[in-house]
């Protein structure tokens, strides 16, 4: 068989090929995504599993006039810091979520503690640094520290 035949059914295979993975990638229902990293596997999983609330981290966030649907939001903005987080050697695994936002002006060194036991999630406490006088979030000076959640 002479090389430009060859060539021709190899071009002709090659563009089959990507045709039969075009149309199935269009069809599908989600987006392909590649949680390869452990950042992104973690987060992905906060945001699959349904989220437990503690009584500490309602207070809190009710305290700095924070929404819990917005949760997902924080997560998927956020980063696993890994050195914090109690992971290995326990069964009770903490994970601890640093994030920052601009519009809320809450800077990078706040977090969300979450903590996980075979299928459940849980947020076990959360704490925010801002950039702004607390007038800023919730009209009320005092709610900043909410000491009566601790």
């Amino acid at each position: 068989m002479p090389f430009f035949n060859r060539l021709s059914f190899f071009i002709l295979g090659i563009i089959i090929g990507v045709l039969i993975i075009f149309i199935s990638l269009q069809q599908r229902k989600d987006n392909l995504t590649f949680n390869y990293l452990p950042n992104n596997r973690v987060k992905n999983y906060l945001i699959k599993n349904d989220i437990l609330f503690s009584p500490k981290s309602l207070c809190k966030m009710s305290c700095l006039g924070l929404d819990t649907i917005s949760l997902s939001e924080y997560i998927s903005k956020g980063s696993i810091d890994f050195k914090k987080s109690k992971i290995r050697g326990y069964t009770d695994k903490l994970y601890y979520l640093s994030f920052e936002s601009d519009n809320m002006n809450i800077r990078e060194d706040s977090y969300l503690v979450f903590g996980t036991r075979g299928d459940s999630v849980t947020l076990v406490d959360v704490w925010f640094n801002f950039g702004t006088p607390s007038s800023y979030i919730s009209g009320h000076q005092g709610n900043i520290f909410c000491n009566h959640c601790d």
